[in-house]
């Protein structure tokens, strides 16, 4: 009798433990997109899962994220301008970079080529306004970064 007892206790802790954050949204994640030929990945597989980040859950900038490359993060604003934030100024061979300007995909594709490498692909933190989806300049964006070389992370809640 004492182990049934025991039993349906555990039981239903762990129904009302597991029903506990039902019916409230789930924060965004930090996800990968799948980089093209990364070893997991070849070009034609990463491509076909291109349009995941397109599904991304729009965000103010995340600037507390720990990015697990060298690299920064860029935000695509309400209006498709891009700004870049959260980059480590040790990691760049110029002076610096000015964040509060306005970034076209050129000075993007610049700001990457102009980072000290060492063997590892850089990543780069995409967040957003709104969805990606909407976004006329983002898929520019997307085709000059979406290289063996750099890491896409995005926020989804799916």
């Amino acid at each position: 009798m004492r182990i049934l007892t025991t039993l349906v206790l555990a039981s239903l802790t762990f129904i009302c433990g597991c029903g506990h954050n039902s019916g409230q949204p789930q924060p965004p994640r930090v996800l990968e997109l799948p980089r093209p030929n990364s070893g997991t990945f070849t070009f034609e597989q990463a491509g076909a899962k291109k349009h995941l980040i397109l599904s991304n859950t729009p965000s103010k900038p995340l600037t507390d994220w720990k990015n697990p490359f060298m690299g920064f993060a860029v935000h695509v604003n309400a209006d498709d301008t891009f700004t870049v934030y959260s980059f480590d100024p040790l990691l760049y061979s110029s002076e610096g970079v000015i964040t509060n300007k306005t970034f076209t995909v050129e000075d993007i594709q610049e700001l990457d080529r102009n980072t000290i490498r060492f063997g590892n692909p850089h990543g780069i933190l995409i967040t957003s306004d709104r969805s990606l989806s909407e976004s006329k300049t983002f898929p520019a964006l997307l085709d000059a970064l979406f290289v063996p070389s750099i890491q896409l992370f995005y926020l989804s809640t799916k």
